[in-house]
């Protein structure tokens, strides 16, 4: 598969939706392509994170219907039906406005903003996702080294860094909400540090 086919089936891939030979193919350009990667792990972060975060009610009686019912009919692997679905399902967490997902550049300031994070040896060891109405962030901790104390902070466009709360693992997986005192979009890098001060992990917004 070429960068831009393994694009057009990411989303399906992130969902884990992809089947067969394709999935094998999709598997097999991740193995070798860095940015395609970073792109099918961003976009399960962020389905990730939306579960995480979404309340366990059940959707009012002919949602599915009417949600479908709005879309236009989908070409094959098309971007638009699951950006769709997974902005629906966004909007309904903590009142969001909306989520855009267009080109990368345009797409790196809208909330919810995913991340993934890796450890110092540069190993993904867990995910994040912020949130507006109210700003917040929720991580999720991977690792299986996650124990203990830990501190989280928070690096911010102007390169203020401000700790933005504490929390205890008792092991992986490990889900942590903190409402932010900032602006979620001026968050530009989150710092996870132990209880002695020692980084465990970081992730680039």
């Amino acid at each position: 598969m070429r960068c831009d086919e393994v694009r057009a089936v990411a989303a399906d891939l992130a969902l884990d939706e992809l089947t067969g030979a394709e999935r094998a193919a999709a598997l097999a350009h991740l193995s070798q392509c860095p940015e395609c990667r970073t792109e099918v792990a961003e976009l399960a972060a962020v389905a990730d994170a939306v579960l995480l975060a979404a309340p366990s009610v059940e959707p009012p009686a002919g949602f599915e219907s009417r949600v479908l019912a709005r879309l236009t009919p989908p070409r094959p692997r098309a971007w638009l039906p699951r950006v769709a679905a997974v902005a629906a399902a966004a909007a309904l967490v903590g009142g969001a406005a909306g989520f855009a997902l267009a080109a990368r550049e345009d797409a790196s300031r809208a909330l919810p903003m995913a991340a993934v994070f890796h450890s110092a040896s540069g190993e993904p060891n867990g995910s994040l996702v912020l949130l507006d109405g109210p700003d917040r962030m929720t991580c999720v901790f991977e690792g299986e080294r996650f124990g203990g104390d830990y501190a989280v902070e928070v690096e911010l466009a102007g390169g203020e860094v401000t700790e933005v709360g504490r929390f205890t693992a008792a092991g992986p997986p490990w889900t942590w909400t903190v409402a932010l005192p900032t602006d979620a979009t001026e968050v530009r890098r989150v710092i996870v540090r132990d209880g002695e001060g020692v980084v465990r992990a970081t992730a680039e917004i």
